[in-house]
């Protein structure tokens, strides 16, 4: 995955979005362009067959947009502010939105980890808006779970956060995901 884009008052905004994923020896890439939080173009390869089931994205909703990556870079403090952010989300394939709550402040502690400090827990609701496929079990389940929650450590002095540990619940249990380093 990569994302590129601009330094603004409010954060990070993408002028470029690549997600390539390899998997049984296949390859599946995606290409968005943004200009402006509004995207200009994006590309599918292969193209994704359209069915019944998936959800049509619509003009009007690429508007006022951001990449995955770029919506969880945040400027700011860490404290409950942060918290208090929804993302519109254009990944090339889906358009959804994940609005933060603040849960606590929390302090990470593990040795184990890439920080040791202040951290912000917040609660994310994921709001799934086109793109997706209404028998997705994944979806589905994202959208109904309340317990998407992630912490935010400072980065360094920049004035930025970024994620220190998402933890979500799936079908098969909880998936963890935590820093490990940081240089």
């Amino acid at each position: 995955a990569g994302s590129s884009g601009t330094v603004t008052p409010d954060g990070l905004r993408s002028n470029a979005f690549d997600l390539l994923t390899r998997a049984g020896g296949e390859e599946f890439n995606v290409r968005v362009q943004y200009q402006q939080a509004e995207v200009t173009a994006f590309q599918i390869n292969p193209p994704i067959v359209n069915n019944i089931d998936r959800i049509p994205l619509e003009r009007k909703q690429l508007n006022g947009v951001n990449d995955f990556l770029a919506s969880f870079i945040r400027k700011g403090e860490v404290g409950r502010s942060l918290c208090d952010y929804r993302a519109k989300i254009f990944t090339g394939i889906e358009r959804f939105d994940l609005n933060f709550s603040f849960a606590k402040d929390d302090v990470a502690t593990s040795k184990r980890t890439g920080y040791q400090g202040p951290v912000v827990l917040c609660n994310i609701k994921y709001k799934p808006i086109a793109g997706h496929y209404t028998t997705s079990e994944l979806t589905n389940s994202l959208a109904q779970d309340d317990r998407i929650l992630i912490w935010f450590a400072p980065l360094g002095e920049t004035g930025y956060a970024i994620p220190y540990r998402v933890l979500l619940t799936t079908s098969m249990g909880d998936l963890s995901m935590v820093l490990t380093g940081l240089n």
